[in-house]
């Protein structure tokens, strides 16, 4: 029987998000939090070493299920040659999640390769045209005739101690004498801006004449 090993590529779902990747890998394998974060950054890791091919399957659903992209492929370091069955394309249905001490996961050491070079996206560095830049030597002074600028000396303000009497500038602003003989000051209460009340006009009496009354008629 072939053995296999077991490989996250670093590239998540569709619709997985690495919050949601590390809290679902961290229930799957009943691991800490911060072993689940270390597995999800973005770099591939070698989940199983050497396994049958039952327990690879096995793996894969539940590393699928916890939203990883997750590969299959024969040992490297066993003798037997067997191409891969396709198990990457077709894999069997999910079956439980691993939990026994037995079935933890093992990590590959640091700078071991878990990716063969076809299974590698090349990255191609874009190219920058620098044509149009130039750099100048820095100096002291530009180098134009025109003598350097003497250096500002900085003022020396000096602290009063604590407690000290700062002293008070005098006022020396003119003071304004306004007129105000024409101001009225309203009743408290008065609305602002409402016409002021008249008085109203005294009744015309002038065309009121008294007669004298005659207690006898």
């Amino acid at each position: 029987m072939g053995q296999y090993d077991v490989i996250i590529s670093g590239k998540l779902l569709d619709a997985v998000t690495p919050e949601l990747a590390k809290e679902q890998l961290a229930k799957v394998f009943n691991m800490p939090a911060e072993r689940a974060a270390a597995l999800v950054d973005g770099k591939p890791h070698r989940i199983k070493k050497a396994v049958d091919e039952p327990t690879a399957r096995k793996f894969k659903a539940a590393l699928t299920k916890a939203g990883l992209q997750t590969l299959i492929r024969p040992n490297e370091s066993m003798a037997e040659t067997t191409a891969e069955t396709g198990s990457e394309n077709n894999p069997a249905p999910a079956q439980n999640a691993p939990t026994s001490q037995s079935e933890s996961l093992d990590l590959a050491p640091p700078g071991t390769p878990v990716l063969r070079e076809d299974e590698r996206t090349e990255v191609k560095p874009a190219a920058v045209d620098t044509s149009g830049l130039s750099l100048d030597e820095m100096a002291p002074w530009s180098g134009t005739g025109e003598p350097a600028p003497e250096p500002i000396p900085a003022p020396d303000f000096g602290l009063a101690p604590p407690g000290a009497e700062i002293e008070t500038l005098p006022d020396k602003r003119e003071k304004l004498n306004p007129d105000i003989s024409k101001l009225d000051i309203d009743e408290p209460g008065a609305t602002l801006g409402a016409p002021a009340k008249q008085p109203p006009p005294a009744p015309d009496t002038s065309h009121i004449k008294l007669e004298k009354h005659n207690p006898f008629l």
